[in-house]
């Protein structure tokens, strides 16, 4: 996940090859399709600023549904030996979204009432939370916290291990990921004072399942889930027995990163929510309209410290995933997306 990334870009490309997905970046996948139409690329740089690459990624940072660009690419990637069809292509995508971005901006996001802050304050909320990996639950573990100080019972349901997760702390064996994953799920669970099911469904697998793309989608994933059993079963279950009054999971167009594990996980949230007759919130980004906000450098009376500790104290169990700065607690500011929490309340039919 992109909490020890300053760079935006790099926390892009991050969070779009985590958990075993192994998509080609954005701006990797952009250099494919430039080399394969006869364009040259002279550094990394260069390669990190393709204007496409920024365009989807402000797009989907802000929610906007990107499939139909991102099929785009699938097939642009394909055109090796139509290299003026790929240019052609290439730039009424660029332009597209150019125009697609600037009616989003112009687009005034609505103030944030903060209904969902004073319902939990109430107390006797059931939450379910629906997330794909180990650590997913950073984005939302402010509320989740808060939830907790208020008496609201919190079941987190996270579907893989995450066995297919980088690793930057030693070489352990891919093998060993996921039990050491689901350690820390649990630990960082202890520290957020959450229950935790792990469902186990492969990660990463929709790769070897659905071959050939350059970008997945959440049809691909749960087809590759289906494989080791049935999600939507799965996610139903869970969520009849535990009989929740809020689900909450990722915003499902661009699933936070773009990875399309979050957003299947966000299509079985959506289901679970309409079965229970749940209300249903997304973890969105700052830019995304939302009518909920959680400011994490709140203090906590319940703790004794602010919520933004806690946060990182349960972000520091996931080791084998990323380290966190020494002095994280103490600039909450660089960690925008994250020190402030942003929620969007949906109907669901």
């Amino acid at each position: 996940m992109p909490l020890l990334r300053r760079c935006a870009t790099a926390r892009l490309i991050r969070s779009l090859t985590a958990d075993g997905s192994r998509l080609l970046t954005l701006a990797f996948g952009l250099l494919v399709i430039m080399a394969s139409s006869g364009w040259t690329a002279c550094s990394a740089q260069a390669r990190l600023q393709d204007p496409v690459a920024r365009l989807l990624q402000e797009l989907g940072q802000r929610g906007v549904n990107l499939d139909g660009e991102l099929a785009e690419l699938n097939e642009l990637a394909h055109l090796r030996a139509h290299p003026d069809q790929a240019r052609a292509r290439y730039a009424a995508l660029r332009a597209s979204l150019e125009t697609k971005l600037a009616a989003v901006r112009s687009a005034p996001l609505p103030d944030p009432d903060n209904a969902l802050m004073a319902h939990l304050a109430g107390g006797g909320v059931r939450i379910l939370a629906i997330t794909a990996h180990p650590d997913d639950e950073n984005m939302m573990s402010g509320l989740l916290t808060f939830a907790r100080d208020y008496h609201n019972p919190v079941l987190l349901l996270c579907l893989t291990r995450g066995e297919a997760g980088e690793q930057v702390t030693d070489d352990r064996p891919v093998a060993e990921v996921g039990q050491r994953r689901t350690h820390e799920l649990h630990a960082a669970a202890t520290v957020l004072d959450i229950a935790v099911i792990i469902a186990g469904f492969p990660n990463g697998a929709f790769k070897r399942v659905v071959p050939g793309r350059t970008f997945w989608f959440p049809q691909d994933v749960l087809r590759a889930w289906r494989t080791d059993g049935d999600p939507a079963r799965v996610v139903k279950t869970v969520a009849t027995r535990f009989a929740p009054d809020l689900v909450l999971t990722f915003e499902p167009n661009w699933g936070w990163t773009g990875n399309p594990e979050h957003r299947a996980a966000a299509v079985l949230a959506h289901e679970a929510a309409k079965q229970t007759g749940a209300q249903l919130a997304y973890a969105v980004m700052v830019d995304t309209p939302h009518t909920d906000r959680f400011d994490t450098t709140m203090f906590s009376s319940h703790r004794g410290q602010s919520y933004w500790a806690v946060k990182l104290a349960a972000a520091r169990q996931h080791r084998s995933q990323y380290r966190l700065p020494p002095d994280a607690e103490h600039h909450p500011e660089r960690f925008p997306h994250l020190a402030v929490e942003h929620f969007q309340r949906v109907e669901t039919p």
